[in-house]
């Protein structure tokens, strides 16, 4: 059975999760833990580095 439980222990241990748990995420409220998780993630991939992208197309009108 998929729960959040489970998603995390594996997100913490470096696995990737299942097509059923992406499923899960996808179909679920809880925004937060689904933030924590992302945050998790993209702390462990970029460290404490900050990306920001700025677009300076301008358009006449």
């Amino acid at each position: 059975m998929t729960t959040f439980a489970t998603i995390t222990t594996h997100v913490r241990a470096g696995q990737r999760i299942t097509p059923d748990e992406a499923l899960f995420l996808f179909n679920s409220n809880d925004l937060l833990a689904i933030g924590e998780l992302a945050a998790l993630v993209n702390e462990r991939k970029n460290g404490a580095n900050v990306f920001f992208n700025v677009n300076r197309r301008y358009q006449r009108q």
